[in-house]
């Protein structure tokens, strides 16, 4: 079996990485860095979203949540491990040595976790292979960006967790595969909650390749034409705030 991963250079990621080569031997890593994520010429005019993207890094450095994140998934690593790992790092997940390299790599599994959206060229190269996107929230219901988040935000915590899926065209839409659901104690955060969410998705698929690879066929579940779509500008500070006086009246317990 010939595994591809294209996916982001956070702690998590680094998780799935780790994870993945240890358990299957023949992996292909693209990395498209956060900090290129946020390159100004890659967003071209579209300032707002630049500044949205700019606002939720320094968002999250402020209350921690990079530290938690690291202080989570790092003793879960061999760091050592990842020089003889075969990485190419990239600009954008979409750029041509990207393509190229499926082409020439003919992956049957390709593994997306943590980056921009996949343009229809990636699609129609891996057209032939399995895509499966380790989501931040709960499909079909949360879509999209900061899912954790909105779902502890809106009290619906039986629709807090990861979910694997099938990647289409959509954003978030193609067919479900599995989820993977945290328990929830007092002490949680939308940051713990995701983060044990999405070792508990890592784990998850680690177990249904090995079956794969033995000739089982990965479950799949349509979507519900339901739930809602969140984007990065949809996180405002006016949440922050509201959460964090509900928090102090004791809503959460």
């Amino acid at each position: 079996m010939r595994i591809a991963i294209l996916c982001s250079d956070g702690p998590h990621n680094k998780y799935l990485i780790f994870r993945v080569c240890k358990n299957f031997g023949d992996v292909k890593i693209f990395i498209e860095p956060g900090k290129e994520q946020l390159n100004w010429k890659l967003h071209k005019k579209k300032y707002r979203q630049y500044f949205q993207l700019k606002y939720q890094i320094i968002r999250r450095k402020i209350v921690g949540s990079d530290k938690f994140r690291k202080k989570f998934f790092e003793p879960l690593i061999d760091a050592s491990s990842f020089e003889q790992y075969d990485v190419e790092i990239v600009q954008n997940i979409n750029d041509e040595s990207v393509c190229n390299g499926l082409i020439t790599y003919k992956p049957n599994i390709i593994i997306v976790m943590g980056t921009t959206i996949l343009h229809k060229k990636i699609l129609h190269i891996a057209e032939k292979s399995d895509i499966i996107n380790i989501h931040g929230g709960y499909l079909p219901y949360y879509k999209g960006n900061h899912c954790f988040f909105f779902a502890y935000y809106n009290k619906e915590f039986d629709k807090i967790g990861s979910t694997l899926h099938y990647v289409n065209s959509g954003i978030d839409s193609g067919d479900i595969i599995d989820w993977a659901v945290p328990a929830i104690s007092k002490d949680d955060t939308p940051e713990s909650l995701y983060c044990k969410a999405e070792k508990m998705a890592v784990d998850k698929l680690i177990e249904l390749l090995q079956r794969y690879q033995k000739g089982e066929t990965l479950p799949r579940y349509k979507q519900e034409n339901v739930g809602h779509l969140y984007y990065t500008k949809d996180r405002k500070l006016y949440y922050d705030i509201i959460l964090l006086l509900r928090k102090m009246r004791g809503e959460y317990k």
